[in-house]
């Protein structure tokens, strides 16, 4: 029992030090979609507490007034299929139950005790020093903790990252409880943000197909059985959603942005393709918008400015019919130039391979509300302050951070080729094999989130930010269970950090 307290206590401490950039800035950093989250989730929680409160005869509306799915917010209904239902009851209920506070706080403990278990499964032998040596060092030397303390489902890409590589790598090390932990975070991971489920997708096919060619099909199916119910589930509850919303009740439909759409027209072919349709008078709603500027993805989403808006400023109407011709649209415009979009494409994921510097989490929240968006002026603890814009912007070098935790990547990324090439050159047995196989799983969920993000949506620095501070986490725990002099530096930075982190904690509840 009393192991068994100091073990949460040691993954508390863990979560506070993870929140010093929140805690320097003085709130946890939030961004544009943080208020559709917090609408969803509030709009979703709402109606289900009416809908079971109708069972003991209380007849009130299930659709309040403000609602999403209210009649004055159908308009947003075109955009919020995008939006994870799951993350937005989580911010909504965690808000509620504390503040902004206790929801990254439950963020930095999902990371912090997903670390922990990645270390102690990859290396038994390492203890608490260990463990605090290398949160330190991530904390210090990474976008992990900006991206801890944002109230955005961005973390819980990494968090479904390391959740993967302990199902597939180390599933006979973790406990029964911490098995089904692990398992039950996965799935909520997934259904948080649609790029991570996409991700995590092509990594267990990836996984499956090298393990059906070195071992069998049956060994391959046993072996990635477990991560992929995870899936599966994730994919049942996010099949199951629309329906939900459907039967509420009022016209309420959701649909996503044309994301594929704007990306085509964005990368060139997708333009040339629209110029020469319409001239042969084809009947694209994209034809009525061929004067604005469409070689931005974001822009053509989600600018209001004129010369550049589109999706966002068109009718609810023609909204809905850009979405209806999507498909057909991107199609051609592949089909017209293959080669093009191909080459558009490659620019793009090498782009997201080399943009991760910390850009959102640094932002001002004064932007957000003065646009008056009214979840992030009531949710955010000292909001009153973003009054001013230079008053809340986080007192963080944006640019000193970009070399450190570029230069802490490729550190990272050197030290596993090196490693990887001696362990190969020795051929790998027991716990290095492993520790092999967990490294190949984790660089590669990181390649595939740029490949994916890049591709498919737009080389944007938060979506492998978000991934990237996981190659240096898993280079550090190959440090640990290879080098032979680690213990006298982990004893000292990790004695270090359990200080910091006792005394972050301390400012963390003073701070609520």
């Amino acid at each position: 029992m009393i192991r068994r307290l100091l073990i949460a206590a040691q993954i508390a401490a863990a979560a506070a030090l993870l929140l010093w950039p929140a805690l320097i800035a003085g709130r946890p950093a939030v961004f544009d979609d943080t208020d559709g989250y917090y609408w969803l989730g509030e709009s979703l929680s709402e109606a289900g507490m009416q809908s079971l409160l109708r069972l003991f005869g209380d007849h009130r509306p299930i659709i309040a007034q403000g609602s999403l799915f209210a009649p004055d917010g159908m308009q947003y209904l075109s955009y919020m299929g995008a939006r994870s239902p799951t993350y937005g009851v989580l911010l909504f209920l965690s808000q509620r139950l504390g503040s902004l506070w206790f929801t990254v706080y439950l963020q930095a403990l999902a990371a912090a005790w997903m670390i922990r278990a990645l270390l102690y499964a990859a290396v038994p032998s390492a203890g608490s020093k260990a463990f605090f040596g290398l949160i330190g060092a991530l904390s210090a030397a990474t976008a992990l903790p900006f991206y801890a303390g944002f109230a955005m489902p961005d973390l819980f890409a990494g968090v479904a990252a390391l959740a993967l590589t302990l199902l597939l790598a180390f599933p006979d090390r973790l406990p029964r409880v911490s098995h089904v932990a692990v398992w039950g975070l996965l799935a909520l991971s997934l259904t948080f943000h649609r790029s991570i489920l996409l991700v995590s997708l092509a990594l267990l096919a990836a996984a499956f197909a090298a393990l059906a060619w070195r071992h069998g099909v049956r060994l391959g199916v046993r072996r990635c059985a477990v991560p992929a119910g995870a899936a599966a589930a994730a994919l049942a509850a996010l099949m199951v959603y629309p329906a939900v919303i459907r039967a509420l009740p009022g016209p309420a439909e959701l649909s996503n942005p044309p994301f594929l759409m704007a990306r085509v027209l964005a990368d060139g072919p997708g333009r040339v393709y629209l110029a020469k349709a319409c001239a042969q008078s084809a009947d694209y709603a994209l034809c009525d918008f061929q004067h604005v500027a469409m070689t931005d993805s974001d822009d053509i989403l989600w600018s209001q400015e004129p010369g550049y808006a589109l999706v966002e400023t068109a009718s609810p109407a023609t909204r809905a019919r850009l979405k209806a011709e999507e498909r057909a649209f991107v199609l051609a415009a592949v089909r017209s130039a293959p080669l093009a979009e191909l080459g558009a494409a490659l620019r793009n994921v090498g782009l997201q391979l080399v943009r991760f510097q910390v850009a959102e989490p640094l932002e001002s929240p004064a932007q957000y509300i003065a646009r008056g968006q009214n979840a992030i002026a009531t949710i955010l603890p000292g909001a009153e302050a973003c009054q001013q814009e230079p008053a809340c912007t986080p007192p963080i070098h944006a640019g000193f951070l970009r070399w450190l935790h570029s230069g802490v990547v490729a550190l990272g990324i050197g030290f596993l080729a090196v490693w990887a090439v001696r362990a190969r050159t020795g051929a790998p047995a027991g716990d290095e094999a492993r520790l092999l196989y967990a490294a190949a799983l984790i660089v590669g969920f990181v390649v595939l989130n740029a490949a994916l993000c890049g591709a498919l949506s737009a080389p944007a620095p938060r979506y492998q930010a978000r991934v990237v501070w996981l190659v240096p986490l898993i280079a550090g725990v190959v440090a640990i269970a290879q080098a032979r002099g680690w213990r006298t530096a982990a004893t000292t930075l990790g004695t270090a950090a359990q200080s910091t982190a006792v005394g972050l904690l301390a400012v963390a509840f003073y701070r609520r």
